[in-house]
């Protein structure tokens, strides 16, 4: 199947999922790391090609309107019957879409039905999980769903960490940064509620996941991603530091817009590092810059 025609499907029938409280998911460093303890200090941007427009005046949001609550449901099914391996939509009681998560796992197969239910119930608690669909490999490289540029050159994406000594969240932004079409930027707190700003947390949790990625308000009818997206990068699962790489670098991917590869040259392939890529390869970048490649 044509990635051309992936691409209109989706954008066709593109899920919003209902809000959920950001901070009720967030958590800040463990075992006495203060969140940037230890980081490298450097530029906003390290890319001098690359600047970051601060100024709301320049900023122009646009985005669709929202799809139906039956077209919300139904783009999470497809969701869960493309990769019912990581990526896992959640459902309240009554059959009301809850969220949707990217999960980076560290063991492979179908997901084990108590894991799914306890990866609802921390992000949504009333929630429950979509078992029992298809499980089908993706066919190309794009979650279906993006930034918006709101009137600039390139869409801004600003990654707040929250996180301690141990995550790489800066190195990982400033990889991404190379990409061409959108922009990555690093900081402490969010420099405007106007701008795309990305909470990066880090958890504790015996789940058998190294990171994940929210997206707990969903995306509108052009597949521009609502605000309050949001990652947890688990500590107890994570124990190396090219594992911290590659798990952080792996789920600012989800955030960009990428889908998870199953080749071990990319950081997008879900698992262990080594023998998977800690850093994003060439496909990777030709993607976003690709999904970034429009108007608006």
């Amino acid at each position: 199947m044509s990635r051309s025609w992936r691409t209109t499907a989706r954008r066709a029938g593109l899920a919003a999922v209902l809000a959920v409280t950001l901070g009720a998911g967030l958590t800040t460093g463990v075992a006495g790391a203060a969140p940037g303890q230890g980081k490298p200090s450097a530029p906003a941007n390290v890319n001098p090609a690359k600047r970051p427009v601060l100024d709301p005046a320049k900023i122009k949001r646009e985005q669709a309107p929202p799809l139906s609550k039956a077209e919300m449901r139904a783009q999470a099914y497809d969701w869960v019957a493309e990769d019912g391996d990581s990526r896992v939509a959640c459902f309240t009681a009554d059959g009301k879409l809850s969220g949707v998560a990217e999960l980076d796992r560290a063991d492979s197969g179908p997901l084990a039905a108590a894991k799914s239910t306890q990866l609802c119930a921390r992000a949504w608690p009333k929630s429950k999980p979509a078992l029992d669909v298809p499980q089908v490999r993706p066919q190309d490289h794009y979650l279906g769903h993006h930034w918006a540029h709101n009137g600039l050159a390139h869409s801004q994406i600003y990654f707040v960490d929250h996180t301690g000594a141990k995550w790489p969240v800066t190195t990982a932004t400033y990889k991404w940064n190379e990409a061409q079409g959108v922009d990555s930027y690093y900081e402490s707190s969010c420099p405007g509620s106007w701008l795309h700003c990305v909470n990066v947390s880090e958890y504790n949790a015996n789940d058998g996941i190294y990171g994940v990625t929210y997206f707990p308000n969903g995306w509108d009818s052009a597949g521009h991603n609502y605000e309050g997206v949001y990652v947890q990068l688990n500590n107890f699962t994570v124990t190396t530091s090219t594992q911290a790489r590659k798990s952080t670098q792996h789920e600012l991917g989800h955030v960009l817009g990428l889908a998870h590869r199953f080749d071990n040259s990319s950081c997008m392939t879900q698992g262990e590092a080594p023998p998977i890529n800690p850093l994003p390869d060439a496909h990777d970048f030709d993607e976003l810059y690709q999904i970034y490649n429009h108007g608006n």
